[in-house]
Protein backbone atom coordinates (compact mmCIF):
# COMPACT_ATOMS: atom_id res chain seq x y z
CA UNK A 1 0.00 0.00 0.00
CA UNK A 2 1.28 3.47 -0.88
CA UNK A 3 4.94 2.72 -1.41
CA UNK A 4 7.49 0.15 -2.47
CA UNK A 5 8.39 -2.63 -0.14
CA UNK A 6 11.32 -4.80 0.79
CA UNK A 7 9.50 -8.08 0.28
CA UNK A 8 7.30 -7.61 -2.78
CA UNK A 9 8.86 -4.93 -4.93
CA UNK A 10 12.35 -6.17 -4.11
CA UNK A 11 11.62 -9.90 -4.34
CA UNK A 12 14.85 -10.65 -6.24
CA UNK A 13 16.56 -12.40 -3.32
CA UNK A 14 13.56 -14.63 -2.62
CA UNK A 15 13.44 -15.62 -6.28
CA UNK A 16 17.20 -16.17 -6.49
CA UNK A 17 17.19 -18.33 -3.33
CA UNK A 18 14.44 -20.49 -4.83
CA UNK A 19 16.38 -20.75 -8.11
CA UNK A 20 19.44 -22.10 -6.29
CA UNK A 21 17.24 -24.51 -4.31
CA UNK A 22 15.83 -25.84 -7.61
CA UNK A 23 19.32 -26.12 -9.13
CA UNK A 24 20.58 -28.34 -6.29
CA UNK A 25 17.42 -30.47 -6.30
CA UNK A 26 16.07 -29.26 -2.94
CA UNK A 27 12.54 -28.70 -4.26
CA UNK A 28 10.04 -25.95 -3.62
CA UNK A 29 9.66 -23.84 -0.49
CA UNK A 30 7.03 -25.43 1.75
CA UNK A 31 7.51 -23.53 5.04
CA UNK A 32 7.98 -19.82 5.65
CA UNK A 33 8.66 -17.91 8.84
CA UNK A 34 9.12 -14.15 8.67
CA UNK A 35 9.47 -10.98 10.66
CA UNK A 36 9.17 -7.53 9.11
CA UNK A 37 9.48 -3.89 10.05
CA UNK A 38 6.84 -1.58 8.59
CA UNK A 39 6.61 2.15 7.96
CA UNK A 40 3.05 3.42 8.10
CA UNK A 41 1.76 6.96 8.22
CA UNK A 42 -0.66 9.10 6.22
CA UNK A 43 1.68 9.15 3.23
CA UNK A 44 3.25 5.67 2.99
CA UNK A 45 2.62 2.11 4.11
CA UNK A 46 5.30 -0.48 3.31
CA UNK A 47 7.70 -3.03 4.76
CA UNK A 48 11.19 -1.58 5.03
CA UNK A 49 12.96 -4.77 6.07
CA UNK A 50 12.09 -8.45 6.06
CA UNK A 51 13.86 -11.48 7.47
CA UNK A 52 12.48 -14.69 6.00
CA UNK A 53 13.39 -18.27 6.91
CA UNK A 54 12.57 -20.84 4.21
CA UNK A 55 12.39 -24.65 4.25
CA UNK A 56 12.09 -26.73 1.08
CA UNK A 57 10.45 -30.08 0.40
CA UNK A 58 13.77 -31.84 1.04
CA UNK A 59 14.39 -29.97 4.30
CA UNK A 60 16.90 -27.41 2.99
CA UNK A 61 16.82 -24.45 5.35
CA UNK A 62 17.79 -20.94 4.29
CA UNK A 63 17.31 -17.28 5.05
CA UNK A 64 16.57 -14.25 2.90
CA UNK A 65 16.92 -10.71 4.20
CA UNK A 66 15.66 -7.87 2.03
CA UNK A 67 15.40 -4.20 2.80
CA UNK A 68 14.99 -0.77 1.28
CA UNK A 69 17.13 0.99 3.89
CA UNK A 70 20.69 -0.35 3.47
CA UNK A 71 22.83 2.30 1.85
CA UNK A 72 24.61 1.62 -0.34
CA UNK A 73 22.36 -1.29 -1.34
CA UNK A 74 23.83 -4.73 -0.66
CA UNK A 75 22.97 -7.79 -2.71
CA UNK A 76 24.58 -10.97 -1.48
CA UNK A 77 23.88 -14.72 -1.63
CA UNK A 78 25.70 -17.50 0.21
CA UNK A 79 25.24 -21.22 -0.30
CA UNK A 80 26.89 -23.28 2.43
CA UNK A 81 27.75 -26.90 1.77
CA UNK A 82 29.65 -29.57 3.66
CA UNK A 83 32.83 -29.07 1.57
CA UNK A 84 32.72 -25.29 1.27
CA UNK A 85 30.59 -22.34 0.21
CA UNK A 86 29.70 -20.23 -2.80
CA UNK A 87 28.95 -16.52 -2.49
CA UNK A 88 27.65 -14.02 -5.03
CA UNK A 89 27.98 -10.27 -4.45
CA UNK A 90 26.01 -7.89 -6.68
CA UNK A 91 27.75 -4.62 -7.53
CA UNK A 92 30.83 -5.91 -5.75
CA UNK A 93 33.36 -3.49 -7.19
CA UNK A 94 32.37 -0.67 -9.51
CA UNK A 95 30.48 -2.28 -12.37
CA UNK A 96 31.36 -5.85 -11.42
CA UNK A 97 29.50 -8.61 -9.70
CA UNK A 98 31.65 -11.26 -8.04
CA UNK A 99 31.39 -14.93 -7.17
CA UNK A 100 33.60 -16.56 -4.55
CA UNK A 101 34.21 -20.26 -4.12
CA UNK A 102 35.57 -21.19 -0.69
CA UNK A 103 36.67 -24.71 0.17
CA UNK A 104 36.79 -26.28 3.59
CA UNK A 105 40.59 -26.45 3.30
CA UNK A 106 40.75 -22.62 3.16
CA UNK A 107 41.26 -22.17 -0.59
CA UNK A 108 39.23 -19.30 -2.02
CA UNK A 109 38.74 -18.31 -5.67
CA UNK A 110 37.27 -15.06 -6.94
CA UNK A 111 35.43 -14.66 -10.24
CA UNK A 112 34.56 -11.14 -11.45
CA UNK A 113 31.74 -10.47 -13.90
CA UNK A 114 32.12 -7.02 -15.46
CA UNK A 115 28.77 -5.61 -16.55
CA UNK A 116 26.70 -2.48 -16.98
CA UNK A 117 23.18 -1.83 -15.65
CA UNK A 118 21.59 -2.71 -19.04
CA UNK A 119 23.47 -6.02 -18.95
CA UNK A 120 21.26 -7.00 -16.00
CA UNK A 121 18.29 -7.05 -18.36
CA UNK A 122 19.57 -7.74 -21.88
CA UNK A 123 20.50 -11.35 -21.07
CA UNK A 124 17.02 -11.89 -19.67
CA UNK A 125 15.46 -10.45 -22.84
CA UNK A 126 17.67 -12.70 -24.99
CA UNK A 127 16.60 -15.68 -22.89
CA UNK A 128 12.92 -14.83 -23.43
CA UNK A 129 13.56 -14.47 -27.17
CA UNK A 130 15.25 -17.90 -27.20
CA UNK A 131 12.33 -19.46 -25.28
CA UNK A 132 9.84 -18.07 -27.78
CA UNK A 133 11.81 -19.49 -30.72
CA UNK A 134 12.20 -23.03 -29.32
CA UNK A 135 9.85 -25.71 -30.49
CA UNK A 136 10.48 -28.09 -27.58
CA UNK A 137 9.50 -27.36 -24.01
CA UNK A 138 11.94 -26.87 -21.15
CA UNK A 139 11.81 -25.44 -17.63
CA UNK A 140 13.01 -21.84 -17.79
CA UNK A 141 14.27 -20.34 -14.52
CA UNK A 142 12.09 -17.28 -15.27
CA UNK A 143 8.95 -19.22 -16.25
CA UNK A 144 5.66 -17.85 -14.93
CA UNK A 145 5.23 -20.75 -12.50
CA UNK A 146 8.56 -19.84 -10.86
CA UNK A 147 7.28 -16.27 -10.47
CA UNK A 148 4.04 -17.59 -8.99
CA UNK A 149 6.07 -19.72 -6.55
CA UNK A 150 7.81 -16.53 -5.44
CA UNK A 151 4.48 -14.75 -5.00
CA UNK A 152 3.23 -17.59 -2.76
CA UNK A 153 6.38 -17.29 -0.64
CA UNK A 154 5.81 -13.52 -0.38
CA UNK A 155 2.17 -14.05 0.65
CA UNK A 156 3.29 -16.64 3.19
CA UNK A 157 5.93 -14.23 4.53
CA UNK A 158 3.37 -11.47 5.07
CA UNK A 159 1.00 -13.91 6.75
CA UNK A 160 3.79 -15.24 8.97
CA UNK A 161 4.90 -11.73 9.96
CA UNK A 162 1.30 -10.81 10.82
CA UNK A 163 0.49 -13.98 12.81
CA UNK A 164 3.92 -14.82 14.23
CA UNK A 165 3.43 -18.40 13.01
CA UNK A 166 5.18 -20.65 10.49
CA UNK A 167 3.12 -20.73 7.30
CA UNK A 168 3.06 -23.87 5.17
CA UNK A 169 2.55 -23.80 1.40
CA UNK A 170 0.46 -26.54 -0.20
CA UNK A 171 1.05 -26.24 -3.96
CA UNK A 172 -1.69 -28.79 -4.71
CA UNK A 173 -4.20 -26.06 -3.79
CA UNK A 174 -3.02 -23.82 -6.63
CA UNK A 175 -1.62 -20.32 -6.63
CA UNK A 176 -4.21 -18.87 -4.28
CA UNK A 177 -4.36 -17.90 -0.62
CA UNK A 178 -5.96 -21.32 -0.03
CA UNK A 179 -2.46 -22.77 -0.50
CA UNK A 180 -1.28 -21.07 2.71
CA UNK A 181 -1.80 -22.98 5.97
Amino acid sequence: KRGGGATGEHSHAINLWQHYAHKIGAGKVVEVSASMAFVSDRIVDYDKISSITLRTESGLLGRVIQDVVTSPPRKWVRLQGTDGAMEWHGNYRGSSDAAFLSRKDGQRREYLCIKSRPDDFIKELRHVEKCLSLKESFQSPIAIDRGLDTMLVIAAAYKSAKTGQIVRIDYSRGYTCDALN
